[in-house]
């Protein structure tokens, strides 16, 4: 399970799942805001325009090898005025992380439109339609979720850093252990082309 902030502040819960000490868990705690300091010099360094409601990182220490493909849901707190950008961080200095990418919400709702009668989804609920989409294209009866769709393979060595929307594009862990992701909610109106966040791109299918 990541540890989000209000988990990182739970010492009793670094404690219990890592065996951390008193003193390592004070220099985890350290470790995490110069991470944090770093990877929002990078986004403004990177993304000078962007105006953002929120800013996270998170960390995720937990083994995973061949989940189901999927794509991530918004949580509540999303409106879907929000355009959310995901940067990863290979920590693991040993092994490397491996992803597969798959079809994305376009390629899905063309491609399986009328044999899951997609055109009834409501496109103005995001939450919804993306649940719904991975129900029925992916999480489906068929199993779809291995092995079915065409897929990418991407190996990321310790050190490398990714970008991708994980509500738009099906994705699935091969293999994964350390890893450090930050992730910005971004306004619509600041994107270079508002016209392409993804609320409009699922409304325009």
């Amino acid at each position: 399970m990541p540890w989000y902030n209000s988990h990182i502040k739970n010492r009793s819960r670094l404690e219990l799942e890592r065996g951390w000490t008193d003193k390592e868990i004070d220099l985890f705690h350290k470790k995490h805001k110069q991470s944090n300091n770093g990877w929002n010099e990078i986004f403004d360094m990177l993304f000078p325009h962007y105006k953002t409601n929120e800013r996270m990182l998170s960390h995720r220490y937990n083994t995973l090898v061949e989940n189901k493909l999927h794509l991530d849901e918004l949580d509540e707190q999303h409106t879907g005025n929000e355009q959310q950008i995901r940067m990863f961080v290979q920590l693991d200095k040993k092994r490397p992380r491996v992803l597969s990418f798959g079809p994305d919400l376009e390629k899905l709702y063309y491609d399986y439109k009328d044999e899951f009668n997609l055109g009834e989804l409501d496109k103005n609920n995001i939450h919804t339609f993306i649940s719904e989409m991975r129900n029925r294209c992916v999480w489906n009866e068929q199993q779809w979720d291995q092995f079915h769709h065409p897929l990418h393979y991407i190996t990321f060595d310790p050190g490398d850093i990714w970008f991708f929307n994980a509500q738009w594009i099906t994705h699935q862990i091969v293999f994964g252990t350390k890893l450090q992701c930050f992730e910005a909610d971004i306004k619509n109106e600041s994107l270079v082309f508002p016209k392409m966040c993804m609320s409009n791109r699922i409304k325009n299918l």
